[in-house]
């Protein structure tokens, strides 16, 4: 992705979280945003789990509700992630990428996106999925909605929407450290097939792949 695009969708953001919870956060964001957009280097496990005929049906923690997410929900989308990442979600799901979301009453809580499809303008990411694997990334909880099984539920969602779209595995990039999403990922029955290197230097972006058949 251009740097320039980046930083479009950064200053919305930037005023909103202003806004919301002072200039402190919002320098705080702006320092974040434009420190990984010149200089990134992470390190992944490339993790995969099946997808089979018989899924079991997610069932949300009580109070909250769990679907699809449409465009006439990107507003509400918004008011958790600012109104800059709000116009790159719009542009995702006009190419196809889906997402599910998390709600408690009419408020979103926490959200993921699935695709068969990467690129790095849409996805900060492009890799070579398999035929029939799906890819499961950009997924957040707001911090007062943690721990509460949010993301496993969206995934069980993501799994029965992929499977019945033809998927047979899942696969998803998640950090050594990130032991609540590996523990997450283990508990679909994730095996490790992989590892990804990520470098990104002013704006030039640099992988190292090493990857096995989900099969």
């Amino acid at each position: 992705m251009k740097l320039l695009e980046r930083f479009q969708y950064l200053i919305p953001d930037a005023v909103f979280v202003a806004r919301k919870h002072g200039g402190r956060a919002a320098a705080q964001l702006v320092g974040r945003r434009v420190g990984t957009v010149l200089f990134l280097y992470r390190r992944y496990l490339v993790l995969c789990h099946p997808l089979s005929d018989s899924l079991p049906t997610p069932i949300p923690p009580d109070g909250y509700s769990v679907r699809r997410a449409m465009p006439q929900d990107l507003p509400a989308l918004a008011a958790l992630v600012g109104p800059g990442t709000a116009r790159l979600f719009a542009r995702r799901m006009a190419m196809g990428r889906v997402c599910f979301i998390a709600l408690k009453d009419s408020e979103v809580v926490s959200y993921t996106w699935g695709t068969f499809d990467t690129s790095w303008d849409l996805d900060y990411i492009e890799l070579p999925l398999p035929t029939g694997t799906a890819y499961y990334y950009g997924s957040f909880t707001a911090s007062d909605h943690r721990r509460q099984g949010l993301l496993t539920a969206l995934t069980g969602l993501q799994d029965q929407h992929f499977r019945a779209m033809g998927a047979r595995h899942a696969i998803g990039l998640v950090e050594r450290h990130n032991k609540p999403s590996l523990a997450m990922w283990r508990s679909f029955g994730s095996r490790q097939m992989g590892t990804f290197t990520h470098l990104r230097v002013l704006g030039w972006e640099w992988v190292r792949r090493i990857a096995l058949n989900p099969e």
